[in-house]
């Protein structure tokens, strides 16, 4: 891979700090990427590489500084073979980024409640001026421009297929026995995606 052999060079010249600047200089002088190639939403995987790089040699990045590491991750240091030790690596890194999704999405979920009652907790209460602006956005009869491909991916079988959900027969989605939405959620939000892609 161009960017490992960059990152290698770099390494070799004592660099300690690999940010995106600094080994998107170092590529566009081999001529094998652009920092804005490793700066876009599609160079996830070149920024997991520098991430896991610069951790394997106790460096540092300009969103990941050197940590104390954990048991498995002692483990995974003691791996003699640099190829097998990356690519662990970078796959606990994507395992970790994906439990956070999925922890936000359950909490999310365990908060949403058909008419409930607003939160007690006086700072989940909103502003008198931005609830009559939420009533506003929400009232009935009132035309709004939503791009519901977000929603339609979220229901996908392939992106639920990698949160391990399901849509169960009630229309609630469940992880293994856990039910995660009230009951007929998946046909409610199937039907609002409907009404809006008939505007």
């Amino acid at each position: 891979m161009g960017l490992w052999r960059v990152l290698e060079g770099m390494r070799a010249k004592g660099v300690r700090i690999f940010s995106i600047a600094n080994v998107g200089r170092a590529c566009e002088a081999a001529g094998v990427l652009n920092t804005q190639s490793i700066r876009n939403s599609t160079g996830k995987d070149f920024r997991a590489v520098i991430d896991t790089f610069a951790v394997e040699i106790g460096a540092s990045t300009t969103h990941q500084a050197p940590v104390v590491q954990t048991p498995i991750e002692e483990a995974i240091a003691s791996i003699a073979d640099l190829d097998v030790r990356t690519r662990l690596r970078m796959m606990f890194a994507e395992n970790k980024r994906n439990r956070e999704e999925v922890s936000r999405l359950k909490e999310f979920f365990k908060r949403l409640r058909v008419g409930a009652a607003p939160a007690p907790d006086a700072t989940m209460q909103l502003p008198d001026s931005e609830r009559a602006a939420e009533v506003e956005v929400l009232a009935p009869g009132q035309s709004v421009n939503v791009d519901v491909t977000p929603l339609e991916k979220f229901l996908s079988q392939e992106y639920l297929g990698d949160l391990r959900w399901k849509i169960g027969d009630d229309g609630a989605l469940y992880e293994g026995k856990d039910r995660l939405t009230p009951v007929g959620f998946v046909p409610a939000l199937e039907k609002l995606m409907a009404m809006v892609k008939r505007k």
